[in-house]
């Protein structure tokens, strides 16, 4: 038999319920015959055995055809049918035996069609996938991520720039600008989504809100018109400006520890104050002193929980040495103690002790009276709560971390050559001040453990002690680690 030249794997596409396919080339049976289809939308390759599909002759004699049922409903197929002859010898040739002219032609057929197969290079792997792409060189794609845009075509990017969208809502969830909702594109919902600055922003606004309220309900309860006017001072009186000397209204205080929300934390909760001064577990949403003089207390004992409900058991470990502190009670402003943390606080399991350095004080408060305290985890120039800004000082007195930022007032020395001692050992940079008024009869004394480098003009006095890793400037004169520097 003479095999014509025309093999080749015949492919056709079709969303017919059953397809029938025309197969030109010359086969033996349906053992050699190779049928798949691809779903043209998943991609999926079926493979069909012999009971899965029907050869037929047509009626009319146009040929011989498959029949093939489409198992994926509407969706369009790509058929594919190929030849797969079976690679085995089935004619031997025995010695003194005479050729069998018909085996022999059998013979050269298969091996004609087997020819034909190779040729065309019919293999499983020429399968492809109905939606392709190209990778580009090794060099392009190298130190790269591959992802899919929304077009279902590739792109690749640096990992640092595939990271950079991740990075940045992750920021928007932390950081964002107060009332700027969470962009979709981050997660948000578009309508009720904040970050935590923006909750943590609304929390200050609130608690310094709810004390102003206090303040005014109490005040608009003064019979007498002067004491009236008094209390709406310590209620209202603006930031920075004193109701009595040394001492600034609540009002200031709110807007203080709402200015620390940024950058650093602060944090204000409601406790009811126990006169009790042992050094105990002050009792759930209690608060008590260790003295019953305010200006004497060395320690404030503190229950983990406020008179809210509020657990702060994560809370105050935050607070730590040398930060800035206020509390008073929510009726009455002339009530209440400032102060600078002198150590880290103390978890107590239930409650804790918070050791301070009082600053200034008013009267104690009341037993069971509501108390509100503030306490910033920032400190620095111009942020936290600066207790004696601008008070007026008339003896020996050390300028704490707190101090920083302010504006001290040396007021006429009861005794000659009064001290005058400056704590900046945690003073970041020298770019913090502290100015000075009324210098006359201090002595100035400087010592730091960093390297920080300070300048006063115009000062009275007439020694100096400066310890330090910085230089100190002094009425234009300078010096590094030196004892004493001659002033005027």
């Amino acid at each position: 038999m003479s095999l014509p030249d025309d093999y080749e794997i015949i492919t056709t596409t079709s969303t017919d319920a059953t397809v029938k396919v025309y197969v030109p080339w010359t086969f033996d049976g349906v053992d050699e015959l190779n049928v798949w289809y691809q779903n043209t939308i998943t991609g999926i390759v079926y493979y069909l055995g012999n009971g899965d599909f029907i050869v037929t002759t047509d009626e009319d004699g146009g040929g011989v055809f498959v029949l093939i049922e489409n198992t994926q409903g509407a969706e369009a197929i790509d058929i594919s049918i190929a030849r797969q002859t079976p690679k085995t010898q089935t004619y031997s040739l025995n010695e003194a035996e005479a050729l069998n002219p018909t085996a022999l032609i059998e013979a050269l057929d298969k091996a004609i069609k087997l020819l034909q197969e190779v040729a065309l290079g019919y293999d499983d792997q020429n399968i492809t996938s109905v939606n392709p792409f190209v990778h580009p060189d090794k060099v392009t794609r190298a130190d790269k991520i591959m992802s899919f845009d929304s077009n279902g075509d590739p792109q690749y990017a640096a990992l640092d720039e595939a990271l950079q969208d991740p990075i940045d809502y992750a920021t928007e969830w932390a950081v964002k600008a107060e009332d700027i909702l969470i962009s979709i594109a981050a997660g948000g919902d578009g309508a009720t989504d904040y970050s935590s600055l923006h909750h943590a922003a609304k929390s200050a606004a609130s608690a310094a809100a709810a004390l102003i309220s206090q303040n005014a309900a109490n005040a608009s309860a003064v019979a007498a018109l002067a004491s009236e006017e008094k209390a709406m001072d310590w209620a209202e009186e603006d930031e920075d400006t004193e109701v009595e000397t040394g001492q600034y209204s609540a009002k200031h205080w709110a807007a203080k520890a709402q200015n620390s929300a940024n950058p650093g934390l602060s944090s204000s909760f409601n406790h009811r104050f126990s006169t009790t001064t042992t050094e105990a577990d002050p009792g759930s949403a209690r608060i008590r002193y260790n003295n019953s003089d305010p200006a004497l207390a060395t320690k404030m004992f503190v229950s983990t929980n406020t008179d809210d409900g509020i657990d702060l058991s994560n809370i105050i470990p935050l607070y730590q040495k040398g930060l800035p502190m206020y509390h008073q009670t929510q009726n009455d402003a002339s009530e209440f103690i400032t102060g600078v943390l002198t150590a880290d606080a103390i978890d107590n399991g239930g409650w804790f002790t918070l050791e301070f350095s009082v600053t200034s004080s008013g009267t104690l408060p009341a037993n069971n009276e509501k108390l509100t305290t503030f306490l910033s985890s920032s400190g620095g120039a111009g942020g936290g709560i600066l207790p004696s800004a601008n008070a007026t000082k008339t003896a020996d007195y050390t300028v704490l971390s707190g101090d920083v930022g302010t504006r001290i007032i040396l007021g006429s020395a009861t005794a000659a050559d009064r001290k005058f001692t400056l704590d900046v050992s945690l003073l970041a940079d020298d770019t913090e001040q502290i100015s000075f008024v009324n210098k006359s009869d201090y002595r100035l004394e400087i010592e730091v453990s960093n390297t920080v480098s300070m300048t006063f003009n115009d000062l009275a006095t007439n020694r100096y002690l400066w310890k330090g890793d910085g230089v100190l400037t002094v009425n234009g004169d300078s010096a590094t680690n030196a004892d004493i520097v001659a002033g005027g």
